[in-house]
């Protein structure tokens, strides 16, 4: 493959990226040698791409070189990533400490806190603090839900009520986020919600409309009591994050 072969591909492969179609963009990353494309950003893409259809141990073995060379906040983020990923709670607890050291003011720092502690199997009164303290940084329409549900399943019944009036006025109604909020209260109230009241009005309109939302206030009932999976928690991140302003990389 000569260089405009090359350039030419990671232009490919940077199109599937940035319209989130990983798994087109992985089919061209498994027909070429990852070694000769040695820019930084392209690394960047086919780590994104790694961490997208979860080829955790790929992804680790292309940030690690970066890590030694460009040990940003991004780079160490994906690594603490990777290492909850694949239950390595140690190395993930020590990126952690790095990211806390590197950017102390950074409210991404209690993001990644409150997975180690979930996955380390913390009581959900830790779980409660450290999202308590992020909802005074920065408020997220994902967090904030994950904090009502805790209170949810705590029986505060009071806090997970004024959490999910909250998260209504922060954020407005209409994201499914929201919509889940205002499933729980109601679900909490024992009254009929209003996902529910749309479902009946959907039903006259239109039967493909009724079914998304049935499935929606289904996957609220059950997340009240389960976790979600990676895939579905994921999916909500990716959600929240398309409607936020794009973050920019802390880097030293």
């Amino acid at each position: 493959m000569n260089r405009y072969e090359q350039i030419q591909m990671c232009v490919r492969i940077r199109e599937f990226v940035e319209k989130k179609e990983y798994r087109n963009a992985l089919e061209l990353m498994n027909c070429i040698d990852l070694s000769r494309f040695r820019s930084r950003l392209d690394q960047l893409d086919f780590i994104k791409v790694y961490l997208n259809t979860m080829r955790y141990e790929d992804a680790r073995d292309l940030l690690l070189p970066l890590y030694d060379a460009y040990p940003t906040c991004h780079v160490v983020y994906d690594l603490f990533t990777v290492s909850i990923k694949l239950h390595e709670l140690v190395e993930a607890a020590e990126y952690l400490e790095e990211y806390e050291e590197m950017a102390p003011n950074d409210p991404e720092r209690l993001i990644m806190a409150y997975v180690l502690k979930k996955n380390s199997g913390a009581s959900r009164g830790e779980l409660i603090s450290i999202l308590k303290q992020l909802k005074e940084e920065e408020y997220t329409p994902y967090y904030g839900y994950e904090l009502a549900k805790l209170y949810h399943k705590e029986g505060r019944k009071k806090e997970c009520i004024e959490e999910c009036d909250d998260l209504v006025l922060w954020f407005g109604k209409g994201s499914s986020i929201v919509n889940k909020a205002i499933t729980l209260k109601q679900l909490y109230l024992g009254t009929v919600t209003e996902p529910l009241d749309k479902i009946h009005q959907a039903v006259k309109n239109k039967e493909e409309e009724a079914k998304k939302l049935v499935e929606e206030v289904t996957r609220v009932c059950k997340d009240l009591y389960e976790d979600v999976s990676q895939m579905e928690e994921q999916k909500e991140r990716s959600e929240e994050a398309e409607d936020s302003a794009k973050k920019e990389d802390v880097e030293v």
